[in-house]
């Protein structure tokens, strides 16, 4: 993309090396099931960021998405599929998926203060920036914790 600035693609390669440290630590197939299972939270947490906020603004795919939806049915479904997820995730590993949770909804919180502080709601950029964000720390959680840990 000819419009792309010299500090997002900074940033991109900072991503991608801090993802590629992270995984460099994953030594077991546990630690790798809880990264796994980091992909799949990621999904889940960014849905009910999405239907569970207030939108940017009043058009764009997601705001036709969200609401057309049974809200009500789709929120109750992200949030069993929530408690599974983190369930699995404490059976593997208890402190790295604590921490790994933790973490995640720490970041969550994050970014729904930042994107009402900046944007006034969320929207679909948004939801991908969270996703993309829990992926990497869940990467980077279990790659530092088997680095602590000696796992």
């Amino acid at each position: 993309d000819p419009n792309v600035g010299a500090f997002a693609v900074i940033n991109l390669v900072v991503y991608y090396l801090l993802f590629a440290a992270g995984y460099s630590q994953v030594k077991n197939l546990r630690m790798m099931s809880v990264v796994s299972l980091g992909y799949y939270l990621s999904r889940i947490l960014s849905g009910i960021f999405a239907l569970s906020y207030k939108s940017a603004n009043g058009n764009g795919m997601l705001f036709e998405f969200t609401s057309k939806s049974k809200q009500g049915a789709v929120r109750i479904s992200l949030v069993l599929q929530l408690i599974i997820c983190a369930v699995v995730i404490l059976a593997l590993d208890i402190i790295t998926g604590g921490a790994v949770l933790i973490a995640n909804a720490i970041l969550f919180v994050y970014v729904y203060s930042l994107c009402t502080k900046e944007f006034g709601g969320i929207n679909g950029d948004t939801c991908g920036f969270l996703s993309s964000l829990i992926e990497l720390v869940t990467v980077l959680i279990v790659g530092i914790l088997a680095i602590f840990t000696a796992r």
